[in-house]
């Protein structure tokens, strides 16, 4: 499925991964997707934020308030993905394929975040 996403996309699940293990968490949600997207700062998804006057520090900062890191030591190693963040990035390759494209970009991760009704991703 790697071959699926770009490699701005590579380096946000990279960096979601990172997140989650900052934030002490045992598993890569929603919320570390957008997070990761947040610290990649690039790309035509953080643009579409900035149109629509989302200040990625806010931004930041309500998802770090709503999720509040684990405080615990984690162990390095596999951190799974929620089903919500596999059903995130399955479906921004879909979103990519229904306009045409066979690699689904930033772009269409957001546009999948923002079809899910429910999580954290969500709610902010």
């Amino acid at each position: 499925m790697k071959e699926n996403f770009s490699k701005r996309v590579q380096s946000i699940i990279k960096y979601a991964k990172d997140e989650a293990i900052r934030l002490g968490h045992s598993y890569v949600g929603s919320e570390h997707l957008l997070l990761g997207m947040i610290k990649d700062s690039t790309g035509l998804s953080i643009k579409i934020l900035e149109i629509y006057d989302c200040s990625l520090a806010d931004l930041k900062a309500m998802i770090e308030d709503m999720i509040k890191s684990s405080g615990g030591t984690l162990t390095l190693g596999h951190l799974p993905f929620t089903r919500r963040a596999e059903r995130i990035l399955r479906n921004s390759y879909n979103e990519a394929a229904a306009l045409g494209s066979s690699v689904a970009d930033d772009e269409h991760l957001l546009l999948s975040m923002l079809k899910e009704t429910e999580g954290i991703a969500y709610e902010v």
